[in-house]
C-alpha cells in the first residue's frame, strides 16, 4: 500500500517538473535546433551528486537538474528527490571565460522513516526553492568547461511527522534563506 502511494507521489512530482519545464520552454523563445548546444553536467551540493543538462542558446542557459538520494541501513530510511531549473542570461568575458547571471526555481521531496523500538516514526518534507545565482565557468575546450557560481537562496518547507500512539503526529512549515556556491563540470555535445 505504501509502495503505491510511494509511486504516486514520485509520478506527480515528475508530472510537476515536466509542466514547469513546459512552461519555461514556452516562455523561453527557442532558435533552430542548429543554434543550440545540448550538454550534460554534474555538481555534489550537500547529499550526493546533482545531474544538470544544460542547453545553451545564442545568450542564454536553461539548464534543468536532478537529484535522487537513498540511504539506508537496519533501522533507519531516507529516501529525497529535487528537481529545479535555472536559466541564465551569458556574457563572453574573454577568449575562454564566460559569465552569467539568472535565477534557479525547483522542488525537493524528502521521507526518512526509522524503526524506535515501539514502532516507525516517519518525517516527510516538501520544499520550493529560489535562488538568483551568478557564476563564471572556463572552457578547457569547446565542449568542456569547469564552472563557479554563487546564489541566494530562499526555501520554503514544510514538514510532517507521523509515528506510533506514543509519539504524537505533528506539522510543520518553515522558511529559510543563505548562500549556496556550486562547483559544476560539464561536457557539451
Amino acid at each position: 500500500m505504501n509502495s503505491s502511494k510511494r509511486r504516486v507521489n514520485h509520478a506527480k512530482a515528475a508530472a510537476g517538473a515536466a509542466f514547469f519545464s513546459g512552461i519555461v520552454a514556452l516562455a523561453v523563445p527557442i532558435p533552430p535546433a542548429a543554434a543550440a548546444d545540448y550538454g550534460v553536467g554534474v555538481f555534489h551540493f550537500g547529499q550526493g551528486s546533482t545531474v544538470v543538462a544544460p542547453i545553451r542558446l545564442e545568450s542564454l542557459t536553461v539548464e534543468p537538474e536532478v537529484n535522487l538520494f537513498r540511504a539506508s541501513s537496519n533501522q533507519e530510511t531516507f529516501d529525497g528527490v529535487s528537481l529545479a531549473t535555472g536559466i541564465y542570461v551569458r556574457r563572453a568575458l574573454g577568449p575562454s571565460f564566460e559569465g552569467y547571471a539568472g535565477g534557479r526555481i525547483g522542488y525537493s521531496r524528502s521521507k526518512d522513516r526509522f524503526e524506535t523500538g515501539i514502532g516507525i516514526q516517519e518525517f516527510n518534507s516538501h520544499s520550493w526553492m529560489l535562488s538568483p545565482t551568478i557564476g563564471a565557468q572556463y572552457f578547457f575546450s569547446r565542449q568542456f568547461s569547469i564552472g563557479l557560481d554563487v546564489g541566494l537562496q530562499y526555501v520554503r518547507s514544510s514538514q510532517k511527522t507521523d509515528g506510533p500512539p506514543s509519539f504524537p503526529s505533528s506539522s510543520s512549515n518553515g522558511y529559510t534563506a543563505g548562500t549556496v556556491t556550486r562547483i559544476l563540470l560539464r561536457a557539451y555535445f
